[in-house]
């Protein structure tokens, strides 16, 4: 990793999605002192809160709930006249057992 440099390593950790704390815990056990390490990221979560960058967890969070959304909708539509012709049978045996109820016999 000739050039890179440490603040381009935790760039490319905060645009995938790392916490503040994976990458603080990294950089100082790799022996970069905790004040320098702290000082860093706080002007990268500036820099990425300024620029509007978000993470790419975010993009994905965003696109599977998009896709989780298209297919609830889609099961709703298969399961609601499922659900009302159950709901149907059920009111139709009710009153089937209150007649019956009424007349004094159970079958």
């Amino acid at each position: 990793m000739k050039g890179v440099a440490v603040s381009d390593v935790m760039r490319a950790m905060i645009r995938l999605g790392w916490g503040d704390e994976e990458i603080y815990d990294v950089f100082v056990a790799t022996g970069l002192p905790p004040e320098e390490v702290e000082l860093l990221l706080e002007r990268l979560r500036e820099e990425f809160q300024d620029s509007g960058i978000q993470p790419l967890s975010t993009h994905v969070a965003r696109e599977v709930s998009e896709v989780v959304k298209n297919l609830l909708a889609e099961l709703e539509q298969k399961l609601a006249p499922k659900l009302d012709g159950i709901s149907l049978r059920l009111e139709l045996l009710k009153q089937k057992l209150a007649n019956q109820a009424g007349c004094g016999r159970l079958k």
